[in-house]
């Protein structure tokens, strides 16, 4: 039976890589920029990512006491990357890692499990944003001088200070939120109110391990920094590095954003796009205006990076159930 569903695993990623060819999703590029240096680099770059921030996950698991090890974490989080590419935007992978989440722990102990993909997705994008905000004070007569630059990053530091509020406002009021759930759920139950409250139930979990947020947001920082910094590198290769390593950086994380809107299969088109329009807010002159700087996101992103989603599909196929469903001890409220 093991091996059966082994070849239906395998079955599945070699149709979810035909499909991907044949409807053009992704194109093989000239085979002479698979062996580029610069390429290699950026496929290296690309696994450090994915080993770093699954890292800052793992953390998170450990801090509800699951004894789930840093490898295990690992498969399912690489085996999740595999669905990157076949699901809108970028939830895929959370998907299929709450998956996996929900058929490897012990029934009686998922909700925590569950919900540390969804603390991580929120980690992550808030040290994406705090990542582009940072970097923006360097290059702050630039933002200003363009009217759409200065409302992005307008808008980038409202949500950072909203969230900065929201944090403490929950730290101080967290017994009366969680309250105030518990009876909405129980006066009017459905499934928003049960997921809201279970939220801010998990939440409320790591009220006293900040430590373990605070690390993994650290981690985040980092491995967001490392990802894209294979868009600077792809513009080198490709011989139209106009901006700087911290700007496309910047330019790099806000694509990745719109990338991740849940609109087309892997946010294909999306990204390109934004990312073409956003290096262009960092650039001024007419002779920039025919370069097809989406070309960076696409070559990076679109071909090398799905191809990492393709070698995770190794995962996909090797992960199966643990001797021992995966458990906390009991230890969900602490």
């Amino acid at each position: 039976m093991k091996h059966i569903k082994i070849f239906v695993k395998l079955l599945l990623v070699a149709a979810v890589l035909f499909s991907m060819l044949h409807f053009n999703i992704i194109e093989i590029p000239n085979l002479d920029i698979l062996f580029d240096r610069l390429t290699i680099l950026i496929l290296l770059i690309f696994f450090t990512a994915i080993f770093v921030h699954n890292f800052g996950w793992w953390l998170l698991l450990k801090a509800q006491k699951y004894n789930i090890t840093y490898l295990k974490s690992l498969l399912i989080y690489t085996a999740g990357t595999f669905f990157n590419i076949i699901m809108p935007g970028g939830i895929g992978g959370d998907a299929a890692r709450c998956m996996y989440l929900y058929m490897f722990v012990k029934s009686n102990e998922k909700t925590s499990a569950l919900f540390t993909v969804i603390i991580s997705r929120i980690i992550g994008f808030h040290a994406l944003l705090s990542l582009c905000l940072f970097i923006g004070f360097f290059y702050y007569e630039k933002i200003i001088s363009s009217d759409s630059l200065s409302i992005i990053y307008l808008i980038i530091l409202t949500i950072f200070l909203l969230s900065i509020l929201l944090l403490i406002f929950y730290i101080i009021f967290h017994k009366k939120i969680l309250f105030f759930f518990l009876n909405l759920k129980n006066n009017k139950e459905n499934l928003f109110t049960k997921s809201i409250f279970l939220l801010i139930e998990s939440l409320n979990s790591y009220r006293k391990k900040i430590n373990y947020i605070f690390f993994s947001w650290l981690i985040s920082l980092f491995s967001h920094t490392i990802f894209l910094s294979t868009f600077y590198f792809m513009s080198i290769q490709l011989n139209i590095n106009f901006l700087g390593f911290f700007e496309n950086t910047v330019v790099g994380g806000l694509s990745y954003i719109s990338n991740s809107i849940p609109i087309t299969p892997g946010g294909i088109g999306i990204g390109e796009s934004t990312y073409n329009y956003f290096y262009k807010l960092f650039l001024s002159g007419p002779e920039f205006a025919n370069i097809a700087f989406g070309s960076i996101f696409f070559l990076s992103y679109r071909v090398l990076y799905s191809f990492i989603c393709i070698l995770c599909g190794l995962s996909f196929i090797l992960i199966g159930k643990p001797k021992d469903k995966f458990t906390n001890k009991g230890y969900n409220n602490i």
